[in-house]
């Protein structure tokens, strides 16, 4: 075969190929000319355009593709004006039939003798790839909101606290109208509901448990599989009449509901109920989540439940323990303060709201008084039967031998006995004479005592600098402190001056200014005596007890502020 034949079957052949390139391709191709007319277009974007080859042939895109075609002339001139490339965002075609394809688009400029004299452009269906990506996108975010779910209810110590949390993530991260849980207790429900579910009401409410019920609520609880239903017509395949509750749930803005078991290892211990404000099927990856929400809750539903028995149980013990009331004894005032953490501390710490603060006043024989307050590290049940053994050992001991380094002594002796060797124990204990107004005081760990004189200024008073706490023997000393007429004396656990941030040192130093500001001596205004005669009421000085009171509410108020305490604060006032 001659050369000049040979090129001609090889340009016959490259034409074959081009053409079937072009109307075989699984990519949608298209030729435009330099007036923006369909030169060629193939079978794929022509049937996605939704009509035959020959009917763009000729035409514009705006002839044919209405809108689209505008916007697709649009990018047909910048080819042609730039001779750039563009590789275009995804747009999404319609079917005859409504089912929507995406499409992605590359377009070139097309050149003879390096003019632009036409536009190609390549359009391939991305329809499976993008939801694919949107699948694994949906999919991140729900694991997220899970993973965000399960960080809140981890930190949610109480049932209130729980519900909040599981209310709140299902709105904003699953789009429910509201949602509740149904707690058994025994054998009875009690809703516990939160914002977004008027129907169930924002208190809990007992209701009875009937075994045989068809309700969505005891089908979950029964068979511990979830109930969901779509619509009000479905509620009826559920036990529930629509005529009944319908107008009450619609009046809500309630359309489909999810209940959910909250399941764990110990059984089913209640509901989850999740209301929607449309008519939904909800498809099987959503329901997935919401059944991870449901298992996440159930965890820390059992947790709130612990909690809340631990915490009635220490708090009737920690109440049994501490004193109904001070004794009272002629030339002495007593006053005492017990405050419990606050809640931000609870949840940070995980522990019951009971700890082992105590204070204790007794009057021995011969008329002197013995008070002690101290501090058992720890919180609830076991800090506070600690708090207990050593309460009873102490009164004990002082019944025996009244002077406080004796009694410490003994305490060391029966504490190293009966407590574990991680338990760690401060006090201070002291006996005062009421008619000499002599103090014999010791101390084992605990901070300094605040003395606040009738004349001079509030000062912190060491008993024994170094002490150890309970369960280290060391040879234990005690100290006198005279008291003058109207001096006050507080004893106080680190809660009300210890912080994470600025340790017990700046906070002892708080203390003291904070006081002086109210009983130093520029700052205490005169008292006129008693039985003067012409005295204004206002001038009548306050009974002892009630300047004690004040006394603890000023120190109260000058410790660590409410909102950043980690501990109970409590304190016990004496006033000669």
């Amino acid at each position: 075969m001659e050369g000049a034949d040979v090129e001609a079957v090889f340009d016959a052949t490259d034409a074959a190929l081009l053409d079937t390139l072009v109307r075989e391709a699984p990519l949608g191709f298209a030729l435009y000319d330099a007036d923006l007319r369909y030169r060629r277009i193939n079978r794929v974007l022509a049937l996605a355009n939704g009509l035959t080859v020959a009917e763009h042939l000729g035409r514009r895109p705006s002839e044919v593709l209405g809108d689209l075609g505008e916007a697709v002339e649009a990018v047909l001139r910048r080819v042609l004006v730039d001779g750039a490339s563009i590789h275009d965002d995804d747009f999404v075609g319609t079917s005859a039939d409504g089912v929507q394809t995406r499409w992605q688009s590359q377009w070139f400029p097309v050149r003879s003798r390096s003019e632009v004299v036409g536009v190609a452009v390549f359009v391939s269906d991305v329809t499976a790839r993008r939801q694919t990506e949107d699948a694994l996108r949906a999919a991140y975010r729900r694991g997220e909101r899970l993973l965000a779910v399960t960080t809140r209810l981890a930190q949610a110590l109480t049932l209130e606290q729980v519900t909040s949390v599981v209310t709140e993530e299902l709105r904003d991260g699953f789009g429910a109208l509201g949602a509740g849980l149904a707690l058994v207790e025994a054998d009875q429900l009690a809703y516990i509901s939160g914002p977004g579910m008027p129907v169930m009401g924002a208190r809990r409410v007992p209701l009875r448990v009937d075994a045989d019920a068809t309700t969505p609520t005891a089908q979950a609880m029964r068979t511990g599989r979830p109930v969901y239903v779509a619509s009000l017509d479905g509620l009826a395949e559920v036990g529930l009449d629509p005529a009944a509750v319908g107008p009450g749930l619609q009046s809500a803005g309630e359309r489909s509901w999810a209940w959910l078991p909250l399941s764990t290892a110990a059984g089913v211990l209640g509901v989850m109920r999740v209301a929607f404000g449309e008519a939904r099927v909800l498809p099987p990856e959503e329901r997935v989540s919401l059944e991870a929400v449901a298992t996440q809750s159930a965890i820390a539903v059992e947790r709130a439940l612990l909690y809340d028995r631990e915490h009635s149980t220490a708090e009737e013990l920690q109440g049994s323990l501490l004193p109904d009331r001070l004794p009272a004894v002629p030339g002495l005032t007593l006053a005492a303060r017990y405050l419990p953490a606050t809640l931000s501390t609870l949840r940070a710490s995980g522990a019951a709201s009971v700890g082992g603060d105590w204070y204790d006043a007794f009057v021995l024989p011969g008329g002197r008084l013995a008070f002690v307050l101290g501090d058992v590290m720890g919180k609830g049940v076991r800090a506070a039967a600690g708090m207990g053994r050593v309460r009873s050992a102490l009164r004990a001991l002082a019944f025996t031998d009244e002077s406080p380094a004796s009694v410490l002594s003994g305490l060391d002796r029966v504490f190293t006995a009966t407590e574990d060797v991680d338990q760690i124990v401060t006090l201070v204990y002291a006996v005062v004479d009421p008619a000499t107004r002599e103090v014999v005081a010791t101390s084992a760990g605990h901070p300094p005592v605040l003395l606040v004189p009738a004349e001079g200024a509030p000062r912190l008073r060491p008993i024994v600098e170094g002490s150890m706490p309970l369960g280290m023997p060391e040879p234990r000393v005690e100290q006198t402190l005279q008291l003058d007429p109207g001096d006050s004396l507080v004893v106080f656990s680190d809660g009300l001056v210890e912080t994470r941030e600025g340790g017990i040192g700046a906070g002892l130093d708080d203390l003291v200014r904070g006081v002086s500001t109210v009983y130093g001596p520029d700052a205490r205004p005169p008292v006129v005596p008693r039985g003067r005669v012409g005295r204004r009421p206002a001038e009548v000085a306050p009974e002892p007890g009630v300047l004690l009171d004040r006394l603890l509410e000023t120190v109260v108020g000058a410790g660590v502020p409410l909102t950043a305490r980690r501990d109970d604060v409590t304190l016990l006032g004496i006033r000669v």
